[in-house]
């Protein structure tokens, strides 16, 4: 809030543009509480390369939000097949953002077996996109923690193209998609994922 108005009341002023960044947030940017304060900076502030990297990130999150259609990707798994979002339709789809250099992740795994085995026969399913980026550690890190189910990566770490179009900034990260392919839940642990499964596929 104390930021928020700091930026109306200088919007010409080059500390605001930077402001502006802090007031935004890293995670879950709120494209109704930013652009009402974005639309108040004079042109030029608007025109600083900190401000323009905010607002792509606030076309990111417009285009992920829940009820949006999910935005297709294609990346390779480990044996180089290409691997397609569109071709899961008419599943309940978790994208999952990991790497095996992550540990909060990989402590995540086991209970995303779990799910896997309990709830993949009623049509849910899992591609977890890997921002590791040596092919070596990925792939010790799917045999170890028994990864059955699709995983693809570029290899590019943070530079990930799905995480890029997915505004992916932190992992692990995750966005479940319905059987029509629209983004119907964001960001769940798992406990969260468990019960909304449950819900929905009991």
């Amino acid at each position: 809030k104390l930021l928020g108005a700091f930026i109306q009341k200088h919007p010409s002023s080059p500390i605001s543009g930077y402001k502006f960044e802090e007031f935004a947030g890293d995670e879950d940017i709120d494209p109704t509480v930013v652009k009402p304060v974005y639309n108040i900076l004079s042109d030029d502030i608007k025109k600083m390369p900190i401000v323009e990297d905010v607002m792509q990130r606030v076309t990111i999150a417009e285009k992920t939000a829940i009820g949006m259609e999910a935005i297709d990707f294609t990346q390779t798994d480990t044996s180089g097949n290409n691997i397609s979002l569109s071709s899961y339709k008419g599943k309940y789809v978790l994208i999952d953002f990991w790497a095996g250099w992550c540990m909060p992740c990989r402590e995540e795994n086991p209970m995303l077996i779990k799910l896997y085995n309990e709830y993949h026969d009623k049509g849910f399913t899992i591609i977890s996109v890997s921002l590791d980026g040596e092919r070596e550690e990925w792939t010790k890190a799917i045999t170890k923690d028994k990864m059955t189910w699709a995983n693809v990566s570029d290899l590019k770490i943070f530079d990930n193209g799905v995480s890029k179009q997915y505004g992916i900034t932190s992992i692990p990260q995750n966005i479940l998609i319905s059987p029509d392919g629209k983004i119907i839940a964001k960001n769940l642990r798992v406990a969260a994922l468990e019960k909304q499964l449950f819900q929905i596929l009991k």
